[in-house]
């Protein structure tokens, strides 16, 4: 027979796996439903500054609210444990030069206006930041919990990132170009255990392939 431990354990696995598929399933559907309701409320949203606000608002109630808000009622993990960090001052002068070189590149690769080059650095940041706290500060916590090994945390997140996230998008593109970039994310994240340079590199791979 199993000892009472060996069973607690059993379940207390399994309520990891459905806790991790409903953070998973959870935000995308508020992000969507979100979305279609601020969509609703503006009636257009051509105008810039428009879908900055609905862009805003649904990717940071979807992945950053929602998955806070549950995560910490069901394990309690700390800012640190989700990737959050203190920011120290080379890293402050880092990701502001990273910041500056990406839109230079961008300023002179581009046939873009000027009023269009901020707004979509601006959607793009926010977007970054969202998915990331998603993506690889709260599922990797889960994955990790789940199965810590690092290939492991990074294959699950990667491609829940990939293919549930853009499961709207064709299944090549997100093969082709995002899966990729996921991979990539997933190995700094798991090597640094720092959002920020996750963010970084999601924001600069979004923008250049636009």
């Amino acid at each position: 027979m199993k000892s009472v431990s060996q069973r607690q354990s059993r379940s207390e696995i399994t309520d990891l796996v459905v806790n991790t598929l409903v953070m998973i399933l959870a935000p995308l559907l508020v992000v969507g439903i979100v979305g279609v309701l601020l969509s609703v409320a503006f009636k257009s949203v051509d105008h810039g500054g428009t879908v900055l606000i609905v862009v805003a608002l649904s990717m940071f109630s979807g992945f950053v609210l929602i998955p806070y808000g549950l995560i910490r009622k069901l394990y309690r993990p700390s800012l640190k444990e989700l990737g959050v960090l203190p920011l120290v001052r080379w890293e402050m002068v880092l990701h502001v030069c990273l910041f500056a070189g990406i839109f230079l590149v961008v300023r002179l690769t581009k046939d873009w206006t000027h009023s269009f080059l901020w707004i979509t650095c601006l959607q793009m940041f926010l977007v970054a930041v969202s998915e990331e706290f998603w993506a690889r500060g709260v599922l990797c916590y889960l994955f990790k919990r789940i199965w810590n090994q690092h290939v492991f945390i990074i294959l699950a997140s990667s491609l829940s990132f990939a293919f549930l996230t853009h499961m709207n998008e064709p299944f090549m593109e997100n093969l082709l170009y995002r899966l990729p970039g996921a991979l990539i994310m997933g190995f700094i994240y798991v090597r640094t255990g720092n959002l920020r340079y996750t963010i970084m590199f999601h924001f600069a791979y979004n923008l250049l392939n636009v």
